[in-house]
């Protein structure tokens, strides 16, 4: 969020110094689709792909395997676990970044990246905040190293594309309702047009 507030600014700043105003010409805008992006529209471009995804994997992921029932549930537990998956989902239908189906290597190669760095921390002797040696308890190279590794490679068979299709469907659902309402938006002025013309027409007959 930080690093998209940052482009944001940035772009907004390059715009401004090309049209002289505070309003985008046509000619600096810039389409995901029509390879004009920016460098810093495809960063964030990326990064968006990378955290809508794995959000979700890690929420379903986290109250599915490793939650335990008897624990109470923390507010850092909630902002970690559950709220991060509400922003990412709103982030989506508010925000107008494309999603694609074939963009998951993106959030895959992250993943991959996550899978390295756990081995790292728990070689090196890294703990959770109990001080157990792993970070959440379903990657426990410790005591079920076998069930770390088919854990991780659930969530890159199963879990990480169950998601990226749940953001992608998401996607496509807010298009299909912007272009709904922006087809009805012509069909309306059609009808209103003959209105204002006899409302605002010299020689419309007064009424006594």
């Amino acid at each position: 969020m930080v690093t998209s507030l940052i482009l944001a600014i940035r772009h907004y700043r390059s715009t401004r110094r090309v049209t002289g105003d505070d309003t985008p010409s046509a000619t600096t805008e810039t389409s995901f689709d029509d390879g004009a992006a920016r460098w810093q529209h495809k960063l964030a471009w990326v990064l968006f792909n990378m955290a809508a995804s794995l959000a979700l994997a890690v929420t379903l992921g986290y109250w599915i395997t490793d939650y335990n029932p008897s624990h109470v549930i923390s507010a850092d537990n909630l902002i970690k676990h559950g709220i991060n998956a509400v922003v990412i989902i709103v982030d989506v239908v508010v925000v107008a970044t494309p999603v694609r189906l074939l963009h998951i290597w993106q959030p895959a190669v992250f993943l991959t990246y996550y899978a390295i760095f756990t081995v790292v921390y728990w070689a090196s002797g890294g703990t959770n905040e109990a001080g157990a040696p792993y970070i959440y308890s379903t990657i426990n190279y410790t005591d079920a190293p076998g069930s770390a590794v088919v854990y991780l490679l659930f969530g890159f068979l199963t879990s990480l594309p169950f998601t990226h299709v749940i953001v992608f469907v998401v996607y496509k659902l807010r298009v299909l309702l912007l272009t709904s309402r922006r087809s009805r938006a012509p069909a309306q002025e059609a009808t209103a047009a003959p209105l204002a013309d006899i409302k605002d027409s010299p020689e419309r007959p007064q009424i006594p």
